[in-house]
Formats: structure tokens, C-alpha cells, sequence
């Protein structure tokens, strides 16, 4: 297997670097109001710190599992998603249907009770922030990248890709596919971010944009279904709630909804799998 990724560790520590300022200013950003798009571009740059971690973890460069900054830092992205959640699910009732229609109006208002309820707790878990640990860190994570070998954090790097790549083939195979999709979804997210982050770290960059582009439309599409599929979720337990609340049926339009949004849902599935496929061998060919 060829060294794909050179990566140079001086690049790697200005990422590390930059990262930090963008998270940092998205997070000030999100505080003020806790509003749609800036809870949802703060969660991404966790998930990008995330994917960093992960990999820091994997090549044996920094260990984080067991440091109280990591725990609170993943309780924070939680009360983040489920504000985003409902934020997301708001905007998909607004493509699939209607949230003035007077069918859906118990659930809409429902949503807005969950909203100020989900909003309060991350405010209140953002005035808790461990800042002074993260600054921490992120001083012992380039600490560590300075002192790891250069040849060694290229090897790591190419077996963290084809780690990720193996596994999305794997789960491409199963039967019951439909049941790793969420799994596949984070797996592919997961591997965008890396290569985001080795783009960042090498010159010249091994990776034609044609490949990466075709990397984020399926991870939007596989995004979108699980966005869809939290949405069901939710509408199934409001629907079972209502029912057992009034003794008879919920509002009429949430079981009409749910069938159109299960039969887009399972369209995505079929169109998605043979391109997530030939993306996963390209890029094994490419690296071999």
C-alpha cells in the first residue's frame, strides 16, 4: 500500500490551530440566541474535532477517552443535536407538508414546546464549557503531533482511510442494509472530515476534486435520511402519545406525512448504495 496522504506535520498543527479559532467563534456565535444555522455549523466543527480525536486516538498520538474535557465536550454536542433535531425537523414538515395546516397543528405546536425546552438546556450547558481545559488540550495535542514521526503519522493516516473504507464496503453488503445506514452515514461523515483535515496537510494534494465531491453528495443524500428517519421516529412517539392521551386517533395528517416521507426515504436507499460502492472501490484502487 502507497503513502497516499503526506502529511506534513507543520501543516497538521496549523489545522489543529485553525480549527480551534473557528470552533471558538461558532461557539460565541451560537450563544446568542441559539438560532437554526449556528447550532448547526457549531455541531458540524464537532464532529470535525470528532473526526481529529478519533484519528489522534487510532495512530497512538493522544489518548482522549478518559479526560473529563472529552466527556463534557460530547454532553455539549448532544444538547446541541436536539435542538438541531427539531430545528431540521421544522424545516422538513415545511418540504413534505404543512405546519399551518390545521391537521398537523397539535404536532406543531408540540415542536415549539420541545424547541424552548431544548433551547434553555443548551444555553445553560454552554455558560458550563470547560474553556480553560480546551486550551489545554489543544497545547498537549501539538505537543504530541511535534514529537510523532513523520513516517509514521503518513502510515497511520492511509490506514485510518482504508479502515473507514473497509467498513462502508462491509456494511454495503448486508442484507439488511437498511439497518446500517446510520452507521454507514457516520462512517462516510467521519471519513469527509479526515480527508478535509489531510487536505489541509499535504502539497501536493493526491485526491481529484471530482472524488471528494462525489464523497459530500453522497454524504448530504445519507444525511438527509437520517434527518428523515429522527423525523419519523418523532412523529411515530407523538402519534402513539396522542392516542393514548385522547383514547382515539391524533391529528389525521401525521400518518399521510409519515407514508411520504418513508416512500422518499427508501427511493434514497436504492439510488445511494450502488454509488456509495463504486466510490469505496475507487478510492481502495486509488490507494493501493
Amino acid at each position: 500500500m502507497r503513502e497516499f496522504y503526506k502529511v506534513k506535520k507543520e501543516l497538521f498543527v496549523k489545522y489543529i490551530n485553525r480549527l480551534v479559532r473557528e470552533y471558538n467563534k461558532q461557539f460565541r456565535m451560537a450563544q446568542k440566541g441559539a438560532k437554526e444555522e449556528p447550532v448547526h455549523d457549531l455541531r458540524v466543527l464537532i464532529k470535525r474535532f470528532n473526526a481529529l480525536f478519533v484519528f489522534l486516538d487510532e495512530a497512538g498520538i493522544y489518548k482522549s477517552n478518559s479526560q473529563s474535557f472529552f466527556i463534557q465536550l460530547r454532553q455539549f454536542f448532544k444538547s446541541a443535536g436536539n435542538l438541531r433535531d427539531i430545528q431540521v425537523h421544522e424545516s422538513l414538515i415545511g418540504k413534505y407538508g404543512n405546519l399551518n395546516d390545521a391537521s398537523l397543528a397539535g404536532y406543531k405546536q408540540y415542536l415549539e414546546g420541545k424547541e424552548k425546552t431544548s433551547r434553555s438546556y443548551f444555553l445553560i450547558k454552554s455558560l458550563n464549557y470547560p474553556k480553560k481545559e480546551q486550551i489545554q488540550v489543544k497545547n498537549d495535542i501539538i505537543k504530541a503531533v511535534k514529537s510523532f514521526k513523520q513516517e509514521t503519522l503518513t502510515l497511520q493516516t492511509t490506514n485510518f482511510i482504508m479502515k473507514r473504507l473497509k467498513l462502508i464496503e462491509k456494511y454495503l453488503f448486508r442484507t439488511d442494509i437498511n439497518q446500517y445506514l446510520h452507521k454507514i452515514r457516520q462512517t462516510l461523515k467521519q471519513l469527509r472530515f479526515f480527508i478535509e483535515m489531510m487536505q489541509s496537510c499535504t502539497d501536493p494534494n493526491p485526491m481529484e476534486e471530482v472524488d471528494f465531491n462525489e464523497i459530500k453528495e453522497i454524504e448530504s443524500i445519507l444525511g438527509n435520511w437520517n434527518d428523515c428517519s429522527v423525523l419519523c421516529g418523532d412523529l411515530k412517539r407523538y402519534r402513539k402519545y396522542m392516542r393514548m392521551l385522547n383514547g382515539g386517533p391524533s391529528d389525521p395528517g401525521i400518518s399521510e406525512l409519515l407514508g411520504c416521507i418513508q416512500q422518499d426515504m427508501q427511493k434514497k436507499v436504492m439510488d445511494v448504495r450502488p454509488r456509495l460502492l463504486k466510490l469505496a472501490y475507487h478510492l481502495k484502487y486509488m490507494m493501493l
